[in-house]
């Protein structure tokens, strides 16, 4: 399983762009450890400022955490002037009858419910 948020992938560069571009972020990965490392990785921008970054260990399948997170950004940040819903998760399995009801209900879960 394939499990990108924040922490990975196109998230992560999207994130590194709006970063550099002086955006203060709030960052949200169910992945806790990778989501602290790509933090860790926005020092300072591509310009030589330096933003604010936070992080929340989010399950994008659950609304509680959702609204938890954004509640916690406009209290960490001030306000919240846009968002990038970028989670999406798929299997690694070439076919869709080789997945399990398991991965597809996870995938289904973050890519349809949850973002």
């Amino acid at each position: 399983m394939f499990r990108p948020g924040a922490a990975s992938g196109i998230a992560r560069a999207t994130a590194r762009v709006l970063y550099d571009r002086g955006a203060s972020l709030s960052l949200a990965d169910i992945n806790s450890k990778t989501l602290e490392e790509a933090a860790r990785g926005m020092v300072t921008s591509s310009n030589g400022t330096e933003q604010k970054v936070t992080t929340t260990t989010v399950d994008v399948r659950k609304s509680a955490d959702v609204n938890a997170w954004i509640k916690q950004t406009v209290a960490d940040h001030g306000k919240l002037d846009g968002a990038a819903n970028l989670a999406g998760v798929v299997t690694t399995n070439a076919l869709l009858a080789d997945s399990s009801d398991e991965d597809w209900e996870f995938v289904m879960g973050v890519n349809a419910t949850g973002v």
